[in-house]
């Protein structure tokens, strides 16, 4: 499977139909060579086929149906959904100096920028391009994407910390993990033990006034599971209430001139109706906590794991000193100006353009532990 931060069919909802059986790929892929390009049923199916292939290891048909859909309607699926998916199957498939050329081509106005940054830095860490890897990271845990970058992007700045042997980095990231998702982490286990927590009935009531938007959402994204608005059956379930709500207000117009019994009809039952659709938006809403739950369980594991053996090597280190390389000296540019980092305060034109120098670690006595 894929090492990145979550699963194809949490990341990408096939809008076509289902997928369920290895066998149905081929057919489905020649089918939808049969449609126009024009028709966006051959969108859908070929996004179906390009997101459910990887998860049974058929990349070339994965690859296939992600290039039939470069010329096709970008209505259905955009152009940075497209390079996303080919990253991921590239990456899957072992070419990962081509992974991060598709990874490249995501502009950072797009809604999956903030993924690619983390997995370029998994692509740079599985290369052992260790410099390029804490570039990346260090743009991912910059404050400005405090309310974005989940536990897995932690887990990869620790993990890359500890092959480089910069303990006290990962002693920071550890508490910086704790810091930005102790209040997070309350939410979402609440949200998935009850259903509820304290923002969100002002974050669906926003959504009636407001519409289904970020915006509507602000701040309280950080007590939300990751990636919840993109979540097709919860997206459709607010979607629908919304229109319920809209349609009744103007029911409740023409129903004040009186005499037709079907608006009023309408104007009845609607409430009802939408009421359902929130209880199902809210139903969804406590299935996706439950998901972010589990992967906050795994990863805190995985850095439980990193931190204690961080302790033992910063004993086993006291035998090693003076044997670590020197860094390589950058080359100065003269059309270049060159600042150091600080967490405290970011520049926004900064952001993806970080350059890292790390040390060599030195090798260290083999040890049997927990596999990460």
């Amino acid at each position: 499977g894929l090492e990145m931060n979550a699963s194809w069919k949490r990341q990408f909802s096939s809008q076509s139909t289902k997928i369920t059986k290895a066998s149905e790929i081929r057919p489905m892929l020649k089918k939808a060579e049969g449609l126009k390009s024009s028709d966006l049923n051959k969108s859908r199916i070929l996004w179906s086929v390009a997101t459910t292939a990887p998860q049974f290891n058929d990349t070339s048909s994965a690859l296939k149906a992600l290039n039939l859909l470069k010329a096709c309607d970008p209505s259905i699926v955009g152009d940075d959904q497209i390079e996303l998916a080919t990253a991921r199957v590239l990456y899957q498939k072992g070419d990962v100096t081509g992974s991060v050329e598709h990874y490249n081509e995501i502009p950072k106005s797009s809604d999956y920028w903030i993924e690619s940054v983390e997995e370029r830095g998994w692509a740079a860490l599985r290369s052992n391009n260790h410099d390029k890897a804490v570039s990346e990271i260090t743009t991912l845990l910059s404050p400005a994407f405090a309310s974005v970058s989940g536990p897995e992007a932690f887990f990869l700045s620790e993990l890359s910390s500890l092959k480089v042997c910069d303990y006290p980095k990962v002693l920071k990231t550890s508490k910086l993990f704790k810091e930005r998702h102790k209040a997070r982490l309350a939410a979402i286990e609440q949200l998935a033990t009850t259903g509820s927590h304290p923002a969100l009935h002002q974050i669906l009531t926003d959504f009636d006034s407001k519409g289904f938007t970020l915006r509507a959402v602000g701040a309280n994204v950080l007590f939300m599971p990751k990636n919840f608005m993109r979540d097709r059956e919860f997206a459709s379930n607010v979607k629908y209430r919304i229109d319920l709500l809209s349609e009744a207000n103007k029911a409740k117009d023409f129903s004040a001139l009186g005499g037709d019994t079907e608006m009023e009809k309408l104007f009845a039952e609607s409430p009802a109706q939408a009421d359902r659709a929130r209880s199902l938006a809210v139903s969804r809403l406590k299935k996706l906590a439950q998901d972010d739950l589990h992967e906050y369980r795994t990863v805190i594991n995985k850095l439980h794991i990193i931190e204690a053996q961080v302790i033992e090597r910063l004993y086993v280190d006291e035998t090693l000193k003076g044997k670590r390389a020197k860094p390589v000296q950058a080359k100065a540019d003269p059309n270049m100006l060159t600042f150091g980092y600080s967490d405290k305060e970011v520049w926004l034109d900064e952001l993806d353009h970080y350059k890292a120098n790390v040390k060599d670690c030195p090798a260290l006595p083999s040890t049997k532990g927990a596999s990460l």
